[in-house]
């Protein structure tokens, strides 16, 4: 067990050290979880082992994915972070994270996340978001690579013989400025608790929370 503790909370996620810094999934994710985030607030709840399971499998996906593409002649581009400032209502925020992939196509590129996780097909809904996500990387390293307007999820099933190459289109830059904007306020704005908000299970394990509903 200590071996597979040690291999189950190994982590490189790397997020920005500056003020007011907000990772592109966390922007994504529930409005609570965020402002706790930006406050910088730390997390105060154990996690369950075997709930780091998926994310380990996942990011196994990742760097298998980075190392088979690295030496390719086709030159992908892999796992580049990226931060950027935004001011919204007079306050800087800093929007932080890493795309997985860059294709090359043409005179640029298109952009590429493989998404791992328990489905027969990739579900519409996490469709939508990976768009939004893609589009946040554009936004991001839009003055360093030239990107598309297609991207492209990778999805491999972790339960089902299921894979696929799934296009999907990215909002414009100017789009998704407001878009970042528009979440930031809400962030900054909300008082709840909105973690459990059209979710079936405990979304993460970040506090104890009483309102979050029960942990199973």
């Amino acid at each position: 067990m200590e071996i597979i503790s040690k291999i189950f909370n190994y982590d490189t996620h790397r997020d920005s050290d500056k003020p007011n810094s907000i990772s592109v999934s966390t922007l994504l994710g529930s409005k609570y979880k965020a402002k706790k985030y930006l406050n910088k607030e730390p997390k105060d709840y154990k996690t369950d082992l075997v709930l780091n399971r998926s994310s380990f499998i996942g990011t196994a996906c990742h760097e298998r994915m980075e190392k088979a593409l690295e030496a390719d002649e086709v030159k992908y581009i892999n796992e580049v972070f990226a931060e950027r400032e935004i001011d919204v209502d007079g306050v800087t925020y800093t929007i932080a994270g890493t795309f997985d992939l860059l294709i090359p196509m043409g005179e640029g590129y298109e952009i590429a996340d493989m998404k791992t996780g328990y489905f027969k097909t990739y579900p519409e809904d996490k469709l939508k978001t990976a768009g939004l996500q893609m589009s946040l990387y554009r936004w991001l390293n839009q003055h360093r690579y030239t990107i598309g307007d297609r991207a492209w999820v990778i999805a491999v099933s972790q339960s089902h013989n299921y894979i696929d190459e799934i296009p999907v289109e990215l909002m414009s830059l100017e789009a998704t400025q407001s878009f970042i904007e528009d979440n930031i306020f809400a962030i900054a704005e909300n008082t709840k608790c909105d973690c459990f908000d059209g979710i079936k299970y405990s979304p993460c394990n970040y506090c104890n929370y009483s309102n979050c509903g029960e942990r199973k």
